[in-house]
């Protein structure tokens, strides 16, 4: 190969290897999308920090992700970075989506986030770093918890 060839091969190489990193541990802002985005778009984010507000479902059969009214069908699967477990404001979400939770019941919350997206086979799974807020939904069915239902705001 002659030398120009090779220097554009290997500055491409370097940027792909470098973009999705880059991009995500960069400390710029996260790209403000939507979960229809992600779900339809997810690999085209994949690397990519965003943040988005959502509605945050959990039940005990099928775990947690997040749904968006614009497009009912949509989802994102949702994980806490083991990085960000021990974040004060990702402990408290995570403990109030778990609490109360039955067997048939769902957790339901509004909740804006950011982490990063991961492109796993099929489907697309935010990787929690941030909770910027949250507010509890509903409840179904019904419980008789103490959860007062006061939203939580990060510091």
């Amino acid at each position: 190969m002659n030398k120009a060839v090779t220097g554009v091969l290997l500055c491409a190489l370097a940027l792909a290897a470098c973009s999705t990193p880059l991009q995500a541990n960069s400390k710029t802002p996260p790209l403000e999308t939507s979960v229809c985005e992600l779900a339809h778009a997810g690999q085209r984010l994949n690397g990519t920090r965003v943040s988005l507000t959502a509605i945050s479902v959990t039940d005990l059969r099928h775990g947690s992700m997040l749904k968006d009214d614009k497009c009912p069908f949509a989802f994102v699967d949702v994980m806490i970075s083991d990085k960000h477990q021990h974040d004060p404001d990702i402990e408290a979400f995570s403990n109030a989506i778990l609490r109360g939770s039955t067997k048939n019941g769902l957790r339901v919350f509004n909740v804006k986030l950011s982490g990063v997206v991961v492109k796993k086979d099929a489907s697309v799974v935010l990787m929690i770093d941030h909770i910027f807020r949250f507010s509890k939904n509903r409840i179904w069915p019904k419980s008789h918890s103490s959860d007062s239902g006061v939203p939580h705001k990060s510091r």
